[in-house]
């Protein structure tokens, strides 16, 4: 599907539901509103409108390249929206979720064979894995129904949704949900306690790392900074960090691990090193190394695979860890076949695919991550979690973060 950006949003996004989600999910708050889409949506253009609501175009065309390359996955590798819910009552398991984009093609071509056999075998499984690009709204009404009507089990990542206290009393209030982490890779040995659940609900299976990309055109004498702490509290580097608010998953994985870590002290001293909203994706390009960039960008480590040889953008693994969203699977235990579902995404196939040669680590056993020795990772951890209401939590501080930015 080819976009032309000069057309006008109605001719784009109508009829589209997936589409329209990404867009609402990307910036569009304002299209939640289906009289918007009717009414202003046949008058502005795409390209009109990203310039009135001041967003990168290209992070936009960016992001929104993948979620269109994802897109073409033919109807059979999953079940549609549409027909999900009528097929839902004649599967014995049924999984639901989202996936980071770069790793939901690989993951979804295993995962089609290994439920291809198991029908095979007896065992009907039904599945819709979307797009991380797509957000997780269209799963809140989910956990308006009772327990015994949840979906067996769930894949998602970041912590949008599944941490949220609803949720969370949801997933304990029957006993229902429980994985047990037995083992843990190597690499996230040092962490074990805070990456295992002790409610054995959540079994993190990967994360998603965020390390900072250094533009050493900009440094003007400076080192570069070493951890997170020297970043935030040495008083080098304000006014000199480019954070993703765009990207909600990747804002929020690093808003609550710094709070989880160094409370509202952490949170105001992002909020003087921050200079501008930067999409990965541009500073990764030749551009991204340019003199009016900022000298620091906060970004997972994947995008970092971009950057060019030549380029002054050099990659920085901070030394008190990098700040990880956790890529995550929850199931019911007494279900007939789930056993067999949570082999499959703990199986060390699965942990190479999430793995990518290091840039989703894994926590699974017997995989190979690629990282350096001393590579640690700074994650708040489930008492964090569940001693926090994490959905308010990140409201409160995301508008003392707005705060703080416009002092």
């Amino acid at each position: 599907m080819n976009i032309n950006f000069d057309d006008k949003l109605y001719n784009i996004l109508n009829g589209n539901d997936k589409l329209l989600q990404f867009f609402i999910n990307n910036g569009f708050d304002q299209l939640r509103d289906k009289k918007m889409l009717l009414t202003m949506g046949k008058i502005v253009s795409l390209n009109m409108a990203i310039k009135v609501k001041g967003i990168n175009k290209e992070s936009f065309e960016e992001k929104l390249k993948l979620f269109l390359n994802d897109g073409q996955i033919k109807a059979d590798k999953t079940l549609s929206e549409e027909s999900f819910q009528d097929d839902k009552e004649n599967k014995d398991i049924v999984i639901k979720g989202i996936v980071p984009c770069p790793l939901r093609l690989p993951l979804i071509d295993s995962f089609d064979k290994f439920v291809e056999d198991e029908n095979k075998n007896g065992l009907k499984i039904g599945y819709d894995l979307r797009s991380a690009s797509l957000g997780v709204s269209w799963l809140e009404d989910e956990f308006s129904n009772d327990i015994n009507n949840v979906s067996d089990v769930f894949l998602s990542a970041g912590f949008d949704l599944f941490f949220n206290r609803e949720c969370i009393e949801k997933f304990t209030e029957k006993n229902e949900y429980y994985i047990n982490m037995e083992n843990i890779n190597k690499d996230f040995e040092d962490e074990k306690k805070l990456f295992k659940d002790s409610k054995n609900i959540y079994n993190i299976v990967a994360v998603v790392p965020c390390v900072f990309l250094v533009n050493y055109n900009n440094l003007s004498g400076k080192k570069a900074p070493l951890s997170w702490e020297e970043l935030l509290f040495s008083g080098k580097y304000t006014d000199s960090v480019a954070l993703p608010l765009n990207d909600l998953d990747m804002f929020n994985a690093v808003v609550i691990n710094i709070y989880s870590k160094w409370g509202i002290d952490g949170i105001k001293a992002l909020a003087k090193v921050y200079k501008k909203s930067l999409h990965p994706s541009e500073m990764v390009k030749k551009k991204g190394d340019d003199k009016y960039n900022p000298i620091i960008n906060i970004t997972p480590l994947f995008f970092t695979q971009m950057v060019s040889r030549t380029s002054a953008l050099k990659v920085v693994w901070p030394k008190d860890g990098a700040i990880v969203s956790p890529i995550f699977l929850i199931a019911k235990k007494n279900k007939k076949g789930v056993k067999k579902i949570i082999d499959f995404f703990t199986s060390v196939e699965v942990g190479e695919i999430l793995s990518s040669n290091g840039k989703f680590p894994t926590t699974i056993s017997g995989v190979s991550n690629n990282l350096d020795k001393d590579s640690k990772f700074l994650f708040c951890g489930f008492d964090f979690i569940y001693n926090n209401d994490i959905g308010k939590l990140f409201k409160s501080l995301e508008k003392l973060f707005n705060e703080e930015i416009l002092k």
